[in-house]
């Protein structure tokens, strides 16, 4: 394979399933500039260079692009055969599995969260550490000696810049490469074991994406200001993930079903919320009158995601 510059963080063909079959373009609501515009597919969800690694000898490297390749390749027939209204098999299930995981932990939503969790961890120990003036002079005194030269730095002045906390910790991309690659099979096996439903939409109505597609619905009695979180293993969390304009995938609990519903509309609507609200920066469907109409509806554009974590 060539050196990709352009790189989708979703398929191309998975887009293709979103787009007016008769131009094959899609239309895309962009929360930060707050804009609707009119695209195709190949100018939807890409990233320069994003997937591409610098190994031990400083070569640039595609090979998690030429990965994802070999993985489309093997998804695409399922897909479609999910379009025409077939129930996928076991060994389908589970090879379709991989593809959602990815679409889990390939895109930018999964690399701002695990920076994010670094960044408070680091700040969080550092706080436990650093922040009094006698632990502040004794890691001082350590990097004095590793280094092996005198440092002017106040230890009192230190320990109140990390009491206050106002710096950013910086990832290099190659961290969240190696997170989103170590993460995926597991969450595959998870998924391949679950109950699955294909939801079906009514005529003249449709599923809505994002760039940031899996989303979880949390269970019945969820405390969203609980000390617990929710997560894929919670249970009662259903975990969706819209396949095109007609079929969204719904997993559940632990179970062997692979079924297909038919939804009413209020059902559509309600999955297209949560994928908007779940989105990171675009909202991705064939239609700008529902994008406007679910953007209204969940006020999306008036607001961004102001943190994904907590770490006490």
């Amino acid at each position: 394979m060539t050196n990709p510059k352009r790189q989708h963080y979703l398929p191309q063909f998975y887009l293709e399933g979103f787009t007016d079959h008769e131009d094959h373009l899609l239309w895309v609501f962009d929360r930060e500039l707050k804009q609707f515009r009119c695209q195709q597919p190949k100018d939807t969800a890409v990233q320069g260079y994003y997937y591409t690694f610098t190994d031990g000898n400083g070569k640039r490297r595609n090979d998690i692009e030429e990965f994802f390749s070999l993985i489309e390749s093997q998804t695409k027939p399922i897909l479609d055969r999910i379009s025409q209204g077939k129930v996928i098999t076991d060994d389908e299930k589970q090879a379709f599995s991989i593809f959602i995981a990815f679409q889990k932990t390939r895109v930018p939503d999964f690399e701002k969260g695990m920076n994010e969790v670094g960044e408070k961890i680091f700040k969080r120990i550092s706080e436990l550490m650093f922040s009094s003036e006698r632990g502040a002079a004794e890691m001082i005194k350590k990097v004095r000696i590793d280094a092996g030269k005198d440092l002017e730095i106040n230890p009192r002045e230190f320990a109140d810049f990390v009491k206050r906390g106002d710096y950013t910790i910086n990832f290099e991309r190659e961290h969240s490469i190696r997170l989103m690659m170590s993460l995926t099979m597991k969450l595959a096996i998870h998924f391949a074991e679950m109950d699955w439903a294909f939801f079906r939409a009514p005529e003249r109505s449709s599923f809505l994406t994002s760039d940031n597609p899996f989303a979880l619905i949390p269970p019945e009695g969820f405390d969203p200001k609980g000390f617990f979180g929710v997560g894929i293993l919670t249970p009662g969390t259903t975990k969706i993930m819209p396949i095109s304009s007609e079929y969204c995938l719904a997993m559940g609990d632990h179970g062997d079903k692979i079924q297909i519903i038919e939804i009413d509309h209020a059902m559509v609507r309600r999955l297209n919320s949560y994928s908007a609200i779940n989105s990171d920066r675009f909202i991705i469907g064939k239609a700008n009158r529902l994008l406007e109409k679910i953007v209204s509806v969940t006020n999306v554009g008036k607001w961004r995601k102001e943190s994904r974590f907590h770490v006490s």
